[in-house]
């Protein structure tokens, strides 16, 4: 069943705190959790049937991680689109949770980080090879979670889940393995392993 942001946080106790579209840093300087999302509106739950994917920028995060493979063979345009098409869920508005020791810089990190690098913000970035990555938006809840608290209802939702076997992570190769506990309660956990190749 898709889950706006809204239901998300409420499900937890929380209200919005701070919207931005991307490329705004959140006013925020707290240690906490945000959503990516499609839509402006946190109570939206629309997705999108197809992603937009700009081939231009997988190419450039091809020949930034030039070791990159996808079913144990180079990674190419065509391949790697085609596996991140795959995985693409169009029922879901969230592309994405994060962490932050401090929102405003993390985020802001998570914008300036280039599609194949590994620092300053590892964690999402196949959303850079978005052409709409510009339209997207980022909610923070207030009180802010644990973040596994929080990601958890994300985990072990049912259209979501296969979102998270991401054979094509942005510097190597991953097999994610989740057992989903019930996300009823702020103490409720999604408990993950992974293995992989470092390319």
């Amino acid at each position: 069943m898709p889950t706006s942001p809204a239901q998300l946080f409420n499900l937890h106790g929380m209200t919005i705190a701070d919207s931005v579209a991307w490329g705004n840093r959140p006013r925020s300087d707290d240690r906490g959790v945000y959503v990516v999302s499609l839509q402006r509106d946190v109570r939206s739950a629309v997705g999108l049937r197809s992603p937009l994917i700009e081939e231009a920028l997988v190419a450039a995060w091809i020949q930034t991680a030039s070791k990159l493979t996808v079913d144990g063979q180079p990674a190419t345009v065509a391949t790697l689109t085609s596996r991140l098409r795959e995985y693409w869920l169009s029922d879901e508005a969230i592309l994405y949770i994060g962490k932050a020791t401090t929102l405003s810089s993390r985020v802001g990190s998570y914008y300036g980080s280039k599609i194949g690098r590994r620092s300053p913000h590892r964690g999402g970035l196949w959303l850079k090879a978005l052409g709409n990555l510009t339209s997207l938006w980022v909610h923070m809840p207030r009180p802010q979670p644990l973040i596994r608290s929080l990601a958890s209802q994300i985990y072990c939702d049912r259209s979501l889940r296969a979102s998270l076997r991401n054979p094509a992570a942005h510097t190597r190769t991953v097999t994610v393995r989740h057992r989903c506990r019930s996300p009823t309660s702020i103490g409720s956990q999604a408990e993950a392993s992974s293995s992989g190749r470092t390319a």
